[in-house]
């Protein structure tokens, strides 16, 4: 199957960590690890241990709250972000796919549609309405990826109609993922603010 380059936001190297990261999960039985908070100054960009990929205080009309390792070594990392002013969560993960050098096409599709069965049992109610690949500007890159876009009639104990939506990007042998949610009667002033959040710095173009 036709294999995806590696992009340049990626730093080199990582092939061989994610090979000895796989060989070790294989060779010994899976350990609970309870995903912890990193201690980041608010105002301070934090950056992926592996990888010259980082979360930003800021991404557009999005403030940082939390940043989170879901593993001891920090290879999968998420930062969540907040407006206030439109009501609006999003996240960002940053996480790895595969221990070869590309994600395979197979592999991002099964990806895409575990994600999606992810969403619809945290999300009960959730309706796909948008489904489809595209290209979108990441960090000033054009980047291929995956969309789903969600309506929730209510989520948990708030009886008011959601939007929410899935953008999954495969880079090299890692997946970067965006998570956005907002009340539907803000969407026409947070789907321009969609394309700015993935739009926002999120790599060091100096490694």
């Amino acid at each position: 199957m036709r294999r995806r380059r590696t992009p340049p936001f990626v730093a080199g190297g990582l092939a061989a960590l994610l090979v000895a990261f796989a060989t070790a999960c294989a060779s010994a039985p899976p350990r609970p690890y309870e995903p912890r908070l990193v201690d980041v100054p608010d105002d301070e960009p934090y950056q992926h241990p592996f990888s010259n990929v980082q979360f930003e205080p800021r991404a557009g009309v999005l403030v940082r709250s939390d940043i989170v390792a879901h593993d001891a070594e920090g290879l999968g990392v998420s930062a969540y972000y907040r407006s206030p002013m439109f009501g609006a969560t999003a996240e960002a993960n940053f996480y790895p796919g595969t221990s070869h050098d590309a994600l395979t096409d197979a592999e991002v599709g099964a990806h895409v549609r575990a994600l999606e069965r992810a969403v619809a049992r945290s999300l009960p109610g959730a309706e796909v309405v948008e489904r489809g690949e595209d290209t979108w500007v990441v960090n000033g890159a054009d980047l291929h990826g995956f969309h789903t876009g969600y309506a929730l009639p209510r989520v948990g104990d708030v009886d008011e109609p959601m939007e929410s939506h899935l953008y999954v990007f495969p880079a090299g042998s890692w997946y970067l993922e965006f998570r956005i949610m907002y009340p539907a009667d803000m969407s026409d002033d947070v789907r321009p603010q969609i394309a700015r959040f993935l739009g926002a710095q999120w790599w060091s173009e100096a490694e």
